[in-house]
């Protein structure tokens, strides 16, 4: 659909966050649309252009929009979302609108239950280190419609949440990542078919001659490989020896199996900033979407020199023997048992917002574990959850508490054994009760180790 087709419609845009705001500016301004706009926070809807109505939602006479563009969060189910889309109203996405936009790129789109902000990163630094015109967002970074407009020579690499594909309506992706799968946003989606679908529709729209990259390591997403069919491209990764095109093996070693004989790529367990399995998992992942537009060595180099991603397994500093890692992003027990499994000697800040299946996931991966400090909202149910485990646990309440019980026990293990012990924030939990975001909860946790450490306050961090 060109663009031109959606000129002067009249549009109602329900929340306005970043991706809200930027939705607005865009239709007015670009597109002369008529919007009208609403946001439950008085201060939201401040500062939007002045030809934008503001008013509530339940006061609409729906029959007069064409169209409406809600926030992700906003459920399909919400009562007002409902009356709308029951009188015929045309639900969009702003990335539906950045593609129309910018027709002629190549849009690359990553989800996936966990590691998507770090692939999605990894692979707009790829791309960017080969000299290539990158833009980099959806739900990390800048909402799409804040990105300037490339050319058919430009790059959009786009990190989609289930819930922001829940509402895509003619975008495709021309290279479409699913990393992984496992329970999340229950509280959403109801259902794991439900959840499944929703990160399935990153398929959606997508021709035959489309790249499709899928994670085979999770039986459902095996049997969604199976189930796309013949006749379209698709590139099967795995890091557990499933057979797929790109595999990493037990020790880390990356392959490829396009090539004859295969040929192995990179040894991963050198690639220090992003340890683990599950990272392995987004680098095989990023190496599969790219392949195509980057020799081997343009990736390795841009590989060597990628920093990772801030509250991902971060390492935020080295003290006296102990490392401080911040992965304040593992908001579930699945991303927290990637973690986990990715480290020794851990001494383990947990809680706050729990998820449905709480911390129970992670009791059989604490063979690492030397000290759990509970904290937050989880407290309690997470120490019942625990009280069988062979580990000492801690009630803290505070992160501040909570960190520096497990910098002094840690301090100590230290001392005793001659090991280096990392103090690691990987709640399993939601960041709500006490912060506004797991940014927010990283950069305290940051804040807390660099003062306990006596170093002064954290350096400013450099955009790339």
């Amino acid at each position: 659909m060109p663009l031109t087709k959606l000129k002067g419609k009249k549009f109602f845009v329900m929340g306005l966050g970043k991706t809200g705001r930027a939705a607005a500016k865009f239709l007015v301004e670009e597109l002369g649309c008529k919007v009208t706009a609403w946001d439950a926070k008085p201060a939201a809807c401040e500062g939007l252009p002045s030809s934008v109505e503001v008013k509530k939602p339940s006061t609409i006479d729906w029959s007069e929009f064409d169209g409406l563009i809600k926030s992700p969060g906003i459920p399909e189910s919400q009562e007002d979302v409902f009356s709308a889309l029951a009188a015929g109203v045309k639900l969009w996405s702003d990335i539906d609108l950045a593609q129309l936009r910018a027709p002629e790129a190549t849009y690359i789109a990553i989800t996936g239950t966990n590691g998507k902000s770090t692939t999605t990163a990894l692979i707009g630094h790829l791309l960017k280190s080969a000299g290539l015109e990158v833009e980099v967002g959806g739900n990390i970074g800048r909402p799409a419609l804040d990105m300037p407009v490339l050319d058919k020579n430009g790059f959009y690499v786009l990190e989609l949440s289930s819930y922001q594909l829940l509402s895509v309506n003619t975008f495709h992706a021309n290279v479409a990542v699913l990393i992984n799968i496992s329970a999340d946003h229950m509280e959403r989606h109801r259902t794991m078919e439900a959840y499944i679908a929703a990160k399935e529709r990153i398929f959606r729209n997508q021709e035959p001659s489309d790249l499709r990259v899928v994670g085979v390591d999770n039986y459902e997403l095996e049997k969604l490989a199976i189930s796309l069919g013949l006749g379209v491209r698709l590139r099967r990764v795995s890091v557990t020896g499933v057979g797929a095109g790109v595999t990493a093996n037990n020790e880390g070693v990356m392959f490829d199996y396009d090539f004859t004989p295969p040929k192995a790529i990179y040894d991963l367990s050198k690639q220090m900033r992003l340890p683990g399995k599950h990272n392995w998992q987004n680098v095989v992942c990023a190496w599969a979407a790219v392949k195509d537009f980057l020799t081997i060595e343009q990736f390795i180099a841009g590989l060597e020199s990628f920093g990772g991603l801030k509250h991902r397994l971060q390492r935020v500093l080295d003290h006296e023997g102990v490392t401080f890692r911040n992965d304040s992003k593992a908001t579930n027990a699945d991303a927290t048992i990637r973690a986990l499994d990715s480290v020794e000697d851990i001494f383990l800040l947990a809680g706050g917002q729990a998820k449905e299946e709480g911390f129970v996931p992670c009791l059989e991966h604490l063979q690492n574990v030397k000290g759990i400090y509970l904290l937050g909202e989880a407290e309690e149910r997470f120490a019942e959850e625990l009280k069988n485990a062979d580990v000492p646990v801690k009630r803290c309440g505070t992160l501040k508490e909570a960190t520096t019980a497990a910098y002094a026990d840690a301090q100590k293990y230290a001392a005793e054994t001659g090991k280096n012990p990392t103090v690691l924030l990987s709640p399993a939990c939601a960041s709500w009760d006490q912060f506004d975001s797991f940014e927010h909860r990283g950069n305290v946790f940051i804040e807390i180790a660099y003062d306990l450490c006596g170093m002064g306050q954290p350096p400013e961090e450099e955009e790339e």
